[in-house]
């Protein structure tokens, strides 16, 4: 049987479904905590204080016209080994278990009852 109205007209419906999506990337995004990341980062451009295609150095003028153009590349690999448990917490949150497969304890109630250090 078919609804007499396209699903895309109802918010209610739409707006759930995106929630639903939504999730689904907030649990995708914890799960990729867990994986090394590689960055590679090309710069290119001038590298002094005046903005010229070459210059002298005021502090070492024997050196004489110098290039300002200049470039790097910097190379970053990040190899999450321990990060105090911060992808496990939020891979918990989101609806995973943790993939050491251990358990978590709840957080201690006496902490709510502690007074604060700020007040509002």
């Amino acid at each position: 049987m078919r609804a007499p109205w396209p699903r895309k007209t109802i918010p209610e419906l739409r707006a759930a479904e995106e929630t639903l999506r939504a999730a689904g990337e907030d649990v995708h995004t914890a799960q990729n905590a867990f994986y090394p990341t590689f960055v590679v980062d090309a710069v290119y451009g001038i590298e002094a204080n005046e903005f010229a295609l070459h210059s002298a150095i005021a502090a070492e003028p024997q050196l004489g016209i110098l290039p300002n153009l200049g470039y790097f590349i910097t190379l970053n690999l990040n190899v999450p080994v321990w990060d105090w448990g911060g992808p496990e917490e939020q891979a918990a949150s989101n609806g995973n278990a943790p993939a050491t497969g251990a358990s978590h304890a709840e957080p201690d109630s006496t902490a709510a009852r502690e007074p604060s250090l700020f007040v509002v």
